[in-house]
């Protein structure tokens, strides 16, 4: 992921989220931060840009190599902090987790459902024997 000093916050924060979306996936990210003419007066600059991107990727990053300079570029590399293998328990976990939470919306839909047919039912049965109950007056007569 390229970098330059003058980064604005918000293309900052669409390129961490590019990070998070490597990591997530698995793979390395390496950080570059490139100086051109007088900007290599300021690699402190580009040092904080850096060990930013390191703070708020922490929690899902591993540093493999800390900010160094070779030449007019700073560069770090990151790693995923979790192995392949730990990603996809990790993604089979919460696949089942949804399964068993759509079952549970399903089974709930289904007792809602018969619970609206019963009444129903109920009210039916209950207008046949009313109706049935209430003397014809034709035939009285």
């Amino acid at each position: 992921m390229k970098f330059r000093i003058n980064v604005d916050d918000h293309d900052y924060e669409t390129k961490k989220n590019h990070v998070l979306r490597f990591l997530d996936g698995g793979d390395k990210v390496k950080a570059t931060i490139f100086f051109r003419g007088r900007e290599m007066t300021r690699t402190g600059l580009g040092r904080q840009i850096l060990e930013r991107l390191i703070k708020d990727v922490e929690a899902q990053s591993i540093v493999e190599f800390r900010p160094r300079q070779e030449g007019n570029t700073l560069h770090a590399i990151l790693a995923p902090k979790k192995t392949a293998v730990e990603r996809e328990k990790e993604r089979e976990k919460e696949a089942k987790q949804k399964a068993k939470a759509e079952q549970k919306e399903k089974m709930l839909q289904e007792k809602l459902a018969q619970a609206k047919l019963t009444p129903e039912k109920k009210e039916e049965e209950s207008a046949v024997t009313a109706a049935a109950e209430v003397p014809n007056p034709v035939s009285q007569a």
